[in-house]
């Protein structure tokens, strides 16, 4: 999944731990692509922080990564 900007939901639900109707059920926005709901990798990393109550920015994974 490394780089994968959109996933589907089964792999959007495994990347956060969760099960697909849980995922399903949360107000996560998702993205319509034909018949296909998305999820976008930015947005799921974006409510896992705000449940950990902390925010990350894309300069501290850079900067962390050294």
């Amino acid at each position: 999944m490394p780089g994968w900007p959109r996933l589907r939901p089964d792999m959007a639900a495994a990347y956060l731990g969760l099960g697909r109707s849980t995922l399903e059920s949360l107000d996560i926005p998702r993205v319509k692509a034909k018949s296909l709901m998305l999820y976008d990798r930015h947005t799921l990393d974006g409510y896992a922080d705000r449940l950990s109550g902390r925010s990350v920015s894309e300069q501290d994974i850079l900067e962390a990564l050294g």
